[in-house]
């Protein structure tokens, strides 16, 4: 019996065949492996969309929740970077001033309380004070405004030589109300404990600050986010309205874009107003339970 071997021909054939086989199976792994990259991303994008546009929505709706009418609930700012301040009663307590410091060379307004261990070490207070109408009114030289002042601090035996609270005074100064002597606070007035979430956008991030404490990152791939405010009267706007009653809204409309991380080169190729980004796109509006706002 003769025995024939493999001749060369047909390795060469095995190995092409081999070889178109392999390719085969490479470019379909490559093609799969492509299509889960980029269905991950599209998921995360949704799942950021989804779980950003729920704090976004949950902050509005608790804004204010709890306080007196005539209590701030929100810091609004208008046209450009997107961000607002939720202020929220979650300690809900409430002290009476029986004297203040004002210092405009350190920013700061220090008002003594009852008990300055009830008020968180970070956060947000409301206060009314008597204040000037600004430069140039023809109105009284003081009258009533209510602020949303940061916590600087809590001190015993300060400058009220007392249990004290040392409040921001930075938006007094921002208003050129620099003499001690412009800002006073009226007597019996009480001051509200509030903690406060604020949201701001730059560039492709959306940045998260509790309290007073250190901003942090909260969400990556923010294509764009707007909220417009709607007021009674005035109907959806950027910002607040002067129109009566001012300063008052009672819907908040959030809308809310994220995007892929990564550059699609396929779908860059085939849609180039897209970047080569996939997005997703959520939207919603709504009804706060504290309508009165203060704006910076």
């Amino acid at each position: 019996m003769i025995r024939r071997g493999i001749s060369l021909v047909e390795i060469l054939v095995s190995l092409v065949i081999l070889g178109v086989v392999v390719g085969i199976a490479m470019v379909e792994f490559q093609y799969q492996n492509r299509n889960w990259k980029t269905e991950s991303e599209r998921a995360a994008a949704s799942m950021m969309a989804k779980g950003t546009l729920d704090a976004l929505t949950l902050g509005a709706r608790s804004t204010g929740g709890g306080l007196p009418a005539s209590s701030a609930g929100m810091m609004v700012w208008g046209a450009g970077e997107e961000r607002v301040t939720f202020v929220m009663n979650k300690t809900g307590w409430v002290d009476n001033v029986s004297g203040y410091v004002y210092d405009p060379k350190t920013a700061s307004l220090e008002i003594a309380v009852d008990s300055a261990s009830k008020f968180e070490d970070t956060g947000y207070v409301r206060l009314g004070l008597n204040a000037p109408a600004g430069k140039g009114s023809s109105g009284p030289a003081l009258y009533p405004q209510t602020f949303v002042l940061g916590i600087k601090g809590r001190v015993s035996g300060g400058g009220c030589a007392v249990d004290s609270l040392v409040l921001d005074a930075t938006p007094f100064l921002d208003s050129l109300w620099n003499l001690a002597g412009d800002i006073q606070v009226p007597a019996g007035q009480q001051v509200y404990g509030y903690d406060s979430i604020r949201y701001r956008k730059s560039q492709d991030t959306l940045y998260l600050r509790q309290d007073q404490n250190p901003e942090m990152v909260y969400a990556v791939g923010v294509d764009s986010l707007h909220i417009q405010y709607h007021h009674p009267a005035a109907g959806w706007l950027d910002s607040l309205s002067s129109v009566a009653p001012a300063n008052v809204i009672d819907k908040v409309w959030i809308r809310l874009v994220t995007r892929t991380l990564t550059v699609d080169n396929k779908l860059l190729a085939q849609n180039p107003a897209s970047g080569g980004y996939y997005r997703c796109a959520l939207e919603t509006d709504v009804s706060v339970r504290n309508s009165n706002l203060v704006n910076r």
